[in-house]
């Protein structure tokens, strides 16, 4: 008896303490144009689309969750003749908007690229909440279910990679995980389609990593994605003003 009553034991544990690693590939769709777009910028930006897809090839994000925070950024992937600094952020901007991300029960924190002395604050359920439909589809063989985002009043309909489209998640894996700030879900987010990019995931994975925390450093405070965004169109009307 007590030996059975050991083994349930470690058996909790063990199961309790599993962490899942989760990498994903993403895809960024053709440029949707304006009917009178000149042929110089959409040959510009489809070059620039097709550039960024062959970057996803070697450029993917990897999410660690021990089952309630996880942590979400992209892989380390040195700049090269073929993918320099600047195409290497641009498409990171546009699979996501702040990264790496660090969510914990309901609220994740992230950084961002353009202003390192703020870090952006996201509580799932002042956004947003979802909708779990019906459809149903199979992803890395577990069924996954699609849900949409349901925005609070109180916020603007976000049209970037900050703000998920819907995205289709995995009840058999019952921890949380997201390659967004958004992970209040009752299951694993295998696919995730935002404003500019589509991200899948390619493999799942039990892992001995764990979730790297983000803390606030010295001279650094808290924000909105929306006063970030904010912050950062007056820093790109000043530019252009000079």
């Amino acid at each position: 008896m007590k030996r059975l009553a050991l083994l349930v034991c470690i058996f909790y544990l063990t199961s309790y303490s599993q962490n899942f690693k989760i990498t994903y590939e993403y895809e960024i769709p053709p440029p949707d144009f304006p009917e009178k777009t000149g042929k110089y910028l959409v040959d510009h930006f489809t070059k620039e689309k097709k550039r960024y897809n062959q970057i996803s090839e070697f450029l993917n994000v990897v999410m660690i969750s021990n089952g309630e925070t996880y942590y979400t950024t992209f892989n380390k992937l040195m700049e090269s003749d073929q993918f320099d600094a600047t195409s290497l952020t641009s498409a990171k901007l546009l699979v996501t908007s702040v990264y790496p991300i660090y969510y914990d029960r309901g609220t994740s924190l992230a950084n961002n690229l353009l202003f390192s002395d703020r870090v952006v604050e996201v509580d799932n359920e002042d956004y947003l909440t979802w909708e779990i439909l019906n459809e149903t589809k199979t992803i890395l063989g577990f069924k996954c279910f699609k849900a949409l985002p349901k925005l609070n009043p109180n916020k603007p309909n976000i049209k970037s990679s900050f703000m998920p489209v819907h995205v289709w998640f995995a009840p058999g894996l019952n921890f949380k995980a997201s390659p967004s700030v958004f992970g209040d879900l009752p299951g694993a987010v295998l696919e995730l389609e935002n404003h500019n990019s589509t991200l899948r995931a390619i493999e799942v994975q039990e892992t001995k990593e764990k979730p790297q925390i983000i803390k606030l450093r010295s001279g650094q405070e808290l924000t909105t994605y929306e006063a970030l965004d904010k912050r950062a169109q007056k820093a790109h009307s000043d530019y252009m003003d000079n």
